[in-house]
């Protein structure tokens, strides 16, 4: 007879079946990790793993999207590929383990909603700053050929303004002259 404190994947393992979160374990612990989540305290509330296993895996794709943009922000300016894999590399894991961080060190406060809005600002600016951050160079390389010919555009266009002042000052120059002469 099962006891209340038996889950039903208690009682599945015990009748010889695995559930997914049995059979990816190691999965499911890292992303699990990467949420924040005291593992060992997780062991023991495993209806909560898909919940931590979903925030580190947001975790875990924002280091790599990081790793993606800081390598391409320093690829413009140095146009060095180890250099600006190696400094997107640690973008990257700079971005993650700050995320972690922030993650980690956040405590529910059932008695106090207030404080819990409050402490969780923090981390709220923060993804504001790093998405901004990491979109930044990705929109720059996404519409890099159509910056460029709006560059041109421009440029044509400042050039064409030039040429009419200049012209425009010679007009001036050639009737001034002619109003001097006598």
């Amino acid at each position: 007879m099962d006891t209340p404190q038996k889950t039903t994947s208690n009682r599945l393992r015990d009748a010889g079946y695995q559930t997914n979160a049995m059979k990816l374990k190691g999965i499911y612990r890292f992303f699990s990790w990467c949420a924040g989540a005291r593992l060992f305290l997780l062991e023991k509330c495993p209806t909560d793993y898909n919940k931590f296993f979903g925030i580190g895996i947001l975790v875990a794709f924002t280091g790599i999207m990081a790793s993606i943009s800081g390598t391409f922000a320093i690829l413009s300016i140095f146009e060095l590929n180890a250099i600006s894999l190696t400094m997107g590399a640690f973008w990257g894991v700079f971005v993650f383990f700050l995320d972690w961080y922030i993650l980690a060190s956040l405590k529910k406060n059932k008695n106090n909603i207030g404080m819990e809005a409050l402490s969780a600002l923090p981390r709220l600016a923060i993804s504001v700053l790093l998405a901004v951050v990491i979109a930044v160079p990705l929109e720059l390389r996404l519409f890099e050929q159509e910056i460029l010919q709006q560059l041109d555009v421009l440029k044509t266009h400042k050039s064409s303004n030039y040429q009419e002042m200049v012209h425009d000052g010679y007009g001036q120059i050639e009737k001034l002259q002619k109003e001097t002469k006598p």
